[in-house]
């Protein structure tokens, strides 16, 4: 699915941003019941930390190319998650959707914490990376408890990861680094929250409060 965007983007020469017309829980949608939540705002974090869409709302959500199937429908909760996650689409589109240069940053954990920079892998945290003439934007992703890496979660039986709390990461950076924040759809309405930080030469420490889907990691140059 990354690849695909990043085709596109280069296919259009990098002046169009990608729309995905991707059917979540298809399999499941030939009977009456509910969206899978954890597939649906996983694969949505991973499209919209890479710069795409998600063609996915209608009068309800499309499962299916028939757009009238309206078999499964969206819990109170999914509703209200699916709003902030677009809400966090468009505060952030400078970041998500204007400009940079997709980039895969060495990203490491502490803490026998996995992370595979740039691409998905179950039992792990996945980092998306771009960067801009004045920062650098970093997108963790979590797949730690992830017991299907199928992106459309066809069957529906993606499981909801585990919060991770108290998460350290260290990167090497070019630059002095004058500041970091980091906002997340999944965390105090998406509000950018200035991170505590220290830098070794070219190594970059940062310390931030948890993971639960997704995190947007910003270093300000």
């Amino acid at each position: 699915m990354v690849k695909i965007i990043q085709d596109n983007d280069r296919f259009s020469n990098y002046n169009k941003n990608t729309v995905l017309a991707a059917y979540m829980n298809y399999a499941k949608s030939n009977q009456a019941g509910f969206v899978n939540e954890p597939g649906v705002l996983l694969t949505n974090a991973v499209i919209f930390a890479n710069g795409g869409a998600h063609l996915e709302m209608g009068e309800h959500y499309l499962t299916n190319e028939y757009f009238a199937n309206n078999n499964l429908q969206l819990k109170g909760t999914t509703k209200e998650k699916l709003i902030q996650y677009y809400d966090f689409m468009v505060a952030y589109q400078n970041v998500l959707r204007d400009g940079g240069t997709a980039a895969v940053f060495s990203v490491t954990g502490t803490n026998a914490l996995t992370i595979s920079n740039g691409k998905a892998r179950s039992g792990s945290i996945t980092s998306y990376g771009r960067y801009f003439a004045n920062r650098d934007v970093i997108h963790l992703i979590n797949f730690k408890d992830a017991n299907t890496m199928e992106w459309r979660d066809t069957n529906g039986t993606q499981q909801e990861p585990s919060s991770i709390d108290g998460l350290q990461i260290k990167l090497d950076v070019t630059r002095t680094v004058k500041r970091v924040w980091l906002a997340s759809p999944d965390m105090q309405g998406g509000v950018a929250i200035p991170l505590t930080k220290a830098q070794t030469g070219n190594k970059l420490t940062i310390d931030l409060p948890g993971l639960k889907y997704w995190d947007m990691v910003v270093i300000e140059y």
